[in-house]
């Protein structure tokens, strides 16, 4: 019986001796899991094997989130390619969003694989990311190709925060005359033959005479496409559009604006979006929303300018 109480409070003490410890290695098994580990791969070989590792790690129908694929890379652009086209077989969803200023680059070589999981932005992207799980993969602009992996929970999670934020942003502002470009080629991608536009203070970067070159090829492959548009130019810009008649007459029908209505600032109608052009010297500021509410009040006030303006 001696032996047993002395044994009993031996294992009494070693018990509270490691109750007492216990918080630590418990903070110290967390940290263990939460290290971030950081891998650098170079050049191709190195990219895929990235991507063979970081898709292992998904689940079957889990998402893939990517941001800033530009596709200038000769070496990584046949591979991203073909990993857009592939995400669907392999049983992962893959949502992408670039930026406008590489809308033409990106068309080109996603082509009929851009999908409504594909959303373009005016912001434009330090660095090519994809995000799976919980590892980052980043592609920094450099001459060589490289890849830097990043494993950790928290990364991960603060990319994919920052993705749904960008992703789900109403109104988008691009200050670089190439946004506003890339904005009316997107118009046109997301119009289909027979569709409508709407142009309220329609004239050429707030100009009344020379339509720049992009205008006039934009509305040879708007005819092509069959999308019609509806324009209300500013006063003054009746002598030019004669210039200019096989570009603006066809699809389309024009009346003209009062004096001093809209002369700076040009606002596009289509479908829900309302893209707001504001000129000034040093280029135009464009707004994008993507409402239903502020595209049908934009609506009816151009019904109601269209009414009175004259042909």
């Amino acid at each position: 019986i001696d032996y047993l109480d002395e044994k009993e409070n031996d294992i009494a003490q070693k018990k509270k001796q490691i109750e007492k410890i216990l918080p630590s290695l418990l903070l110290k098994e967390q940290l263990n899991k939460e290290q971030s580990q950081a891998t650098i791969y170079k050049g191709l070989k190195g990219v895929k094997t990235a991507f063979s590792v970081a898709q292992r790690s998904l689940q079957p129908k889990q998402e893939i989130l990517a941001t800033g694929i530009s596709f200038t890379n000769k070496n990584l652009s046949n591979f991203l390619k073909h990993y857009f086209t592939d995400c669907s077989t392999i049983g992962h969803h893959l949502r992408s969003i670039h930026s406008s200023v590489d809308y033409d680059n990106v068309m080109k070589q996603l082509g009929n694989k851009i999908s409504a999981q594909t959303r373009f932005v005016t912001e434009t992207f330090p660095a090519a990311t994809f995000v799976f799980n919980k590892t980052v993969l980043l592609f920094p602009e450099t001459e060589e190709l490289l890849l830097i992996a990043i494993e950790s929970e928290e990364v991960a999670s603060s990319f994919k925060t920052q993705f749904e934020l960008t992703w789900n942003q109403e109104v988008l502002v691009s200050k670089e005359l190439e946004g506003a470009y890339a904005a009316w080629d997107l118009m046109l991608d997301e119009l289909k033959s027979g569709e409508s536009y709407y142009v309220l203070g329609a004239s050429w970067l707030g100009k009344k005479d020379d339509a720049p070159a992009f205008y006039l090829d934009f509305h040879k492959r708007r005819q092509k496409k069959g999308v019609k548009a509806k324009f209300l130019f500013i006063a003054g810009t009746k002598p030019s559009l004669q210039k200019y008649a096989d570009a603006y007459y066809n699809l389309t029908e024009i009346r003209f604006l009062p004096q001093n209505v809209y002369s700076g600032m040009q606002i596009n109608l289509y479908k829900n979006k309302v893209l707001m052009f504001v000129q000034r010297d040093k280029g135009p500021i464009m707004l994008s929303i993507d409402d239903k509410t502020v595209y049908k009040t934009f609506k009816t006030y151009f019904d109601a300018l269209w009414e009175g303006a004259h042909s």
